[in-house]
């Protein structure tokens, strides 16, 4: 029993189209997020709330890879995070007001202001990844499976 218990678990991490999310229910839109912060580490949704709700991700997810380090080598450059950078850099030049509160630009992945999340949605994003995390504001890309 616990081998296919494992050979789930891999299945579902090496396609990584499952995700976990900690909380009191599994309906969206009750926190003071405009998405959902979903993971795809079990333990780490666990933090959160007792109650861990299983999610598959769409497969045509559009979402923001990691931000690039605040201090980027020349040699580390590559195309992915030139273009994560003009995006953040044109967010922050923009004329929305959360952009002048941003001090560090991990915290636009951390604590999503709503004109971040209204200019990534222009863009044609449903969310960003940080590491393990998810922050998926188009929730039409999250079908629930059930609770653990």
């Amino acid at each position: 029993m616990k081998l296919l218990k494992y050979k789930e678990y891999l299945k579902e991490n090496l396609n990584n189209n499952i995700v976990y999310r900690g909380s009191p229910s599994p309906e969206f839109g009750k926190g003071n997020w405009k998405g959902v912060f979903v993971s795809t580490d079990l333990k780490s949704a666990q933090q959160y709330h007792d109650n861990v709700y299983k999610y598959e991700l769409s497969p045509d997810l559009n979402l923001l890879d990691d931000p690039p380090e605040d201090e980027i080598e020349p040699e580390d450059l590559n195309p992915e995070i030139e273009k994560i950078s003009k995006i953040v850099n044109d967010y922050l030049e923009s004329d929305d007001p959360d952009a002048g509160w941003v001090n560090e630009i991990y915290e636009l992945w951390m604590f999503p202001p709503d004109g971040w999340i209204d200019y990534l949605r222009k863009l044609g994003y449903d969310g960003t990844k940080l590491g393990m995390d998810r922050f998926i504001f188009n929730t039409d890309k999250l079908k629930l499976i059930g609770k653990l």
